[in-house]
């Protein structure tokens, strides 16, 4: 059992385990893990209905060695093929898309070696459709293109949005605030520097005290010099 992420921090699954109240089955996808290193869902690995993308063939080739149900995609608004920019430097920073202060920070690391290549891509409702699979929980980590996926959500009928979201935060974290609002999730605590929130659920309910240290725990996040969040 993974007890600690390579940040030292406890992986998503463990703190959404502590927080709210979880049925006994429940699918989840996870996006932008690229390796069994830093999968936050491990710990649900066959035990749970878990779906890991990654668009990089080096970190599916990885993540299949504990689970077939991995898919070599990336989630974006629409379905077909992207070009995507591949970070020589940290592959755990490739993406769809740069905000430009994250790339700046990256140029100050000396992190900013890229290539562009071509991948597959799908928008959220039909990679549901082709698994023929609600998911309940959501872990969206890929690098500032969160809003465009946010957005691609907004047509949705409700059944189809997970009941538990996991989202790092980003550099434009209040225009990604706005969707989620929009589409009916309320925030229920911080931690590190991703936000967890939920829709009304009677099988997915945050626990009061819980999150309520979360959130003590967690007033803000700096990164790079510059405010990701307040949490007041």
């Amino acid at each position: 059992m993974k007890e600690l992420m390579p940040n030292g921090k406890k992986p998503i699954s463990t703190i959404i385990e502590e927080c709210y109240t979880l049925p006994d089955r429940f699918s989840v996808l996870e996006c932008g893990a690229f390796s069994v290193e830093y999968l936050e869902t491990e710990n649900w690995v066959g035990k749970q209905n878990v779906w890991l993308i990654e668009p990089l063939e080096e970190g599916c080739k990885d993540l299949r060695k504990i689970t077939s149900q991995v898919i070599q995609t990336c989630l974006t608004d629409y379905t077909g093929d992207v070009e995507f920019t591949v970070n020589t430097s940290e592959a755990g920073h490739s993406t769809i898309e740069y905000h430009p202060e994250h790339w700046e920070i990256l140029k100050q690391l000396s992190l900013d070696k890229t290539h562009s290549q071509s991948a597959r891509c799908i928008d959220y409702k039909t990679l549901q459709d082709n698994l023929s699979v609600v998911f309940d929980i959501l872990v969206l980590d890929i690098e500032e293109h969160e809003s465009t996926v946010l957005k691609s959500m907004l047509p949705l009928d409700p059944v189809y949005l997970p009941k538990v979201f996991c989202i790092e935060c980003g550099y434009d974290w209040s225009k990604k605030k706005e969707v989620l609002n929009k589409l009916g999730y309320q925030i229920d605590f911080y931690s590190f520097n991703n936000c967890y929130l939920s829709r009304p659920s009677d099988s997915f309910v945050p626990k009061k005290e819980e999150t309520q240290a979360m959130n003590e725990a967690n007033r803000a996040f700096i990164y790079g010099g510059r405010l990701i969040y307040d949490n007041p």
